[in-house]
C-alpha cells in the first residue's frame, strides 16, 4: 500500500500532465479538480475504511510505503 503524503500525491499529478505514461493509454491534459479533491480528502475520508477492510486479513502480510523511497528500495529487492 502506497501511504505517501497528500502534497507528495498532489505534486505527483501535477508533474505528469502533459506526459506520456506507459500505464495508460492517454495523455493528461489539465488537472481534474475532483481527482485533486479525492486525493486531498483521501486521509480523512477514505483511508481509515481501507486499513479497517485490511484489518480482516491477519494472516496477510501488508507492506505499507510511506515514501517512494521505500517502495522503491522494496521493489529492487525483489
Amino acid at each position: 500500500m502506497l501511504d505517501y503524503p497528500t502534497e507528495v500525491c498532489l505534486n505527483g499529478v501535477r508533474r505528469r500532465i502533459g506526459n506520456k505514461r506507459p500505464d495508460m493509454p492517454w495523455i493528461e491534459e489539465k488537472i481534474n479538480p475532483e481527482f485533486m479533491d479525492y486525493i486531498r480528502t483521501f486521509r480523512e475520508q477514505k483511508l481509515p475504511q481501507e486499513m479497517k477492510a485490511l484489518a480482516k486479513f491477519p494472516n496477510v502480510k501488508i507492506y505499507i510505503f510511506k515514501n517512494r523511497a521505500e517502495s522503491h528500495h522494496y521493489l529492487n529487492m525483489l
